[in-house]
């Protein structure tokens, strides 16, 4: 069975027994955030699909279908640190949750397109394949 992103958001309102008024308003968002998504009125973001996680007690991965067990909300902005690097933002996390989620043949594809834009852009990645 392959539920879409709004079954999921169904599932955790009735599994956290609030409103999408509520909801939306404990992602961050206005009341009728929910509401104007199932409309295609709105776009969701990383971010506030991360707030619609937390706000609905689940995983941004269990919204977005990679994972089928809701699992624990977001509970950092962000989720690791490197040494002398940037903090990674939700976006980043996000990005390489999907990007494991793809089939080998599509990861070689973007990792191609990402070799091709560091190259473009002047950016050393020596022989990172």
């Amino acid at each position: 069975m392959s539920d879409t992103f709004f079954d999921r958001i169904e599932r955790r309102l009735i599994a956290t027994g609030q409103t999408e008024e509520a909801a939306s308003k404990r992602a961050g968002r206005n009341r009728g955030y929910i509401r104007d998504l199932k409309r295609k009125k709105s776009v969701p973001n990383s971010k506030n699909i991360a707030g619609l996680a937390v706000a609905l007690e689940c995983s941004s991965e269990y919204l977005l279908g990679i994972m089928e067990d809701p699992g624990a909300p977001p509970v950092a902005k962000v989720t690791e640190v490197v040494e002398g690097e940037s903090p990674i933002t939700d976006d980043e996390r996000l990005l390489i949750t999907i990007y494991r989620a793809l089939p080998e043949e599509d990861k070689k594809w973007i990792w191609q397109q990402v070799l091709r834009e560091a190259e473009k852009a002047g950016i050393a990645v020596g022989d990172a394949e």
